[in-house]
């Protein structure tokens, strides 16, 4: 379906290792909150800016034990999963650790 494809192309156009989706967020002014599967996660937000749609919604979930993260897709009626690209995933494991603290927002005052 044409949804998949084009969330495949921006997820693996955030690069192939954690690093580089790391300075990919970062090139675009994103910051997150760990271990946010919506809108406050890094990785959605960027996703969100690069898809031309209005009205649809966008998580991530997890595979049950180890399996893959997946970025679920839901517009007009249809859902779909994309699974991340390891490079992703490994970049949300160690943002969810504390890694890349320049990517988390401020906690509010």
């Amino acid at each position: 379906m044409q949804h998949n494809t084009a969330l495949q192309q921006i997820l693996t156009g955030l690069g192939n290792s954690a690093d580089s989706v790391a300075a990919s967020i970062r090139a675009k002014g994103i910051r997150g909150v760990r271990n946010a599967i919506r809108n406050l996660n890094p990785v959605v937000c960027l996703v969100q800016r690069a898809l031309p749609y209005d009205d649809y919604s966008l998580e991530l979930r997890q595979g049950p034990g180890d399996a893959a993260h997946a970025l679920h897709f839901a517009l007009d009626g249809q859902d779909e999963n994309v699974l991340l690209p390891a490079a992703v995933a490994d970049f949300l494991k160690a943002f969810n650790a504390g890694h890349y603290p320049d990517l988390e927002m401020p906690p509010e005052s």
